[in-house]
């Protein structure tokens, strides 16, 4: 629930589609994996899957919507969190944490 495993980060490799040296800041789950592999084999993501294409950014033909917030629960730890935008809540059995991402990684 912390960001030790929410918010890591990936690189992308294919050097016919996507250009070199570029950051993102994107804030994608493992759902927008499964969408975007899809879309680029050509495929048309299952309405039933939560995620999203980045294919659009990746390849630099469009932006990415991200959702207004990301929600993670771990039922076996009782733990929770949402994130939207700049701020993250957490619960974790009987503690409750709210900060401000901005301020908290400077």
């Amino acid at each position: 629930m912390y960001d030790g495993g929410l918010r890591v980060p990936a690189i992308a490799h294919w050097p016919a589609r996507i250009a070199g040296s570029r950051t993102s800041q994107l804030q994608l789950d493992l759902t927008d994996v499964h969408a975007t592999v899809l879309a680029a084999a050509g495929l048309t993501p299952p309405t039933a899957i939560d995620g999203r294409s980045f294919l659009p950014p990746l390849v630099g033909s469009g932006p990415f919507t991200p959702r207004p917030f990301q929600v993670w629960y771990l039922p076996e730890g009782n733990q929770a969190a949402v994130l939207e935008g700049n701020w993250k809540a957490t619960w974790r059995r009987d503690s409750t944490t709210l900060c401000d991402l901005c301020v908290l990684c400077g």
